[in-house]
């Protein structure tokens, strides 16, 4: 196993909007080569769904900077919300689907996530957090937990066929 080493240019989330946020890099640690898969399309990308900000009152953005997840790497980091509005609630990406992104841990006013990459090839990824000054609560409000691509090579190119 292999680590790689990458410091953030910034320990501070780029907020969106006119807000501050919090986003701390907690590791950068190694995970088996032998989850790589030919079967994913390197080159695509996973677009944003808005999925942070979908029913949370009062929703303030806060997204970290993209990042490469190594091939046989991991990403692990946190998002914290800021002091003005200091739940954390759901949280979306943008990614390449080879990247496997799984929220880890949960505060209230923190997520963590572990990335991971499933292919041959390095990955990007950018995480967006929604925070919200009412608290969250998990009774009436589902919440992603992970997201991947499906591996789209096995699909095929013309009409989803393999």
């Amino acid at each position: 196993m292999r680590t790689s080493h990458a410091a953030p240019s910034s320990s501070r989330a780029r907020p969106l909007g006119r807000h501050r946020g919090f986003i701390a890099f907690i590791a950068l640690t190694a995970a088996s080569p032998a989850l790589a898969h030919p079967a994913y399309d390197t080159r695509r990308v996973l677009d944003r769904a808005n999925g942070d900000c979908t029913v949370v009152p009062g929703c303030m953005e806060v997204g970290t900077q993209s990042a490469t997840v190594p091939v046989g790497g991991r990403l692990v980091f946190a998002v914290s919300c800021p002091a003005s509005t200091p739940n954390a609630w759901h949280w979306d990406t943008v990614q390449h689907e080879h990247v496997l992104v799984v929220l880890s841990g949960r505060t209230r006013r923190t997520l963590t996530f572990i990335a991971s990459n499933l292919a041959d090839a390095p990955g990007r990824v950018q995480v967006f957090v929604g925070c919200s000054a009412q608290p969250f609560t998990f009774a009436g409000t589902g919440f992603m937990q992970s997201r991947t691509g499906v591996p789209s090579k096995l699909l095929g190119r013309h009409g989803g066929k393999p």
